[in-house]
């Protein structure tokens, strides 16, 4: 009798554990809704798991300083962030300086970010410098939002003494942004923001564009900042482009993971399934030579075994 229970009780585990050997659990870190890291870090959680014998959980978080902390910190294993936020965190300065953030690498980059300064269109606010003095949402706090906010309205002169400033995530920005509460909101997200999107259907909203003087001035001053534009018609009522900066947002693992692992991981990033999802929600399309350029750090030998398989080396 107790040889029966005994082996009752293996079989039953063995189908317990079927699977189980080698399997990577993986905690993502991507952003909260209403910007594209929340749809394109919930799509890819499911792409990487697909035939990779890994299992995904996404983990809301404030964005890409947020990321890059728990990166490091050892609370995540693959998240997203900003390229010029990487290459602070990197080089210890901006907002991580005197902080060391490692143990992390680069995947590779996966779209620009451009940086989305929005008003209600019958706001009278039809600069930057017309911010003086208003009620401005700048992104939540540790978000790469929060940076590029910042460093467009240091180079207009516009500080905490002349602009009052809020940190909100993008759900609450646009609920107080319709209802007046805020005068305009911040918003560095793919060309596409959900955010804005169902902003721009219920209400009538307008961009703000950074001018030719004080764009060489943001992109001087800041590495891994380019100029960038939203073409005209991303959003409804959007009847022009809009220049501002972008950055590349770059996905990232931790040093943890083995090759193996973040060889498949890579090997995802480039699948059919991703690349239409990324052309669906941005209009562009992510290839192997484009991803490798502009991350701001190293690359896991595990993306580097991938990339030299498609004939790209990377000193």
């Amino acid at each position: 009798m107790k040889k029966k229970i005994l082996s009752i009780f293996l079989i039953t585990l063995m189908l317990l554990c079927t699977g189980c050997e080698g399997n990577e659990n993986i905690q993502f870190g991507i952003a909260r809704e209403g910007g594209v890291y929340y749809l394109f870090g919930n799509k890819f959680s499911k792409i990487m798991a697909e035939g990779n014998n890994i299992s995904v959980r996404t983990k809301e978080t404030a964005g890409s300083a947020a990321n890059i902390r728990l990166l490091s910190d050892g609370y995540i294993d693959v998240g997203i962030a900003q390229s010029d936020m990487i290459n602070d965190a990197v080089n210890q300065k901006g907002d991580f300086e005197n902080k060391k953030y490692d143990g992390f690498k680069a995947v590779g980059g996966i779209y620009m970010e451009v940086c989305q300064i929005v008003v209600m269109n019958d706001s009278g606010i039809n600069s930057i410098d017309d911010l003086q003095g208003k009620k401005v949402c700048i992104g939540e706090s540790e978000s790469g939002t929060e940076k590029n906010a910042r460093q467009i309205l240091s180079a207009y002169g516009l500080n905490d003494l002349v602009v009052f400033t809020f940190n909100l995530n993008y759900k609450d920005a646009s609920e107080e942004l319709a209802s007046g509460k805020i005068d305009a909101l911040f918003c560095t997200s793919g060309t596409g923001s959900e955010m804005i999107k169902n902003l721009s259907k219920e209400h009538e909203i307008r961009f703000l564009s950074i001018d030719d003087t004080h764009m060489n001035k943001i992109i001087a001053a800041n590495d891994y900042l380019e100029e960038e534009k939203i073409p005209e018609g991303t959003y409804k009522g959007q009847n022009e482009d809009i220049k501002t900066v972008g950055t590349k947002a770059v996905l990232l693992v931790s040093d943890s993971l083995d090759e193996t692992t973040v060889y498949n991981i890579t090997k995802s990033l480039f699948k059919d399934d991703m690349k239409e999802y990324i052309n669906d929600i941005l209009g562009e399309d992510i290839t192997e030579n484009d991803a490798v350029n502009g991350v701001a750090t190293e690359f896991h030998n595990g993306a580097l075994k991938y990339y030299k398989e498609k004939g790209i080396n990377i000193d």
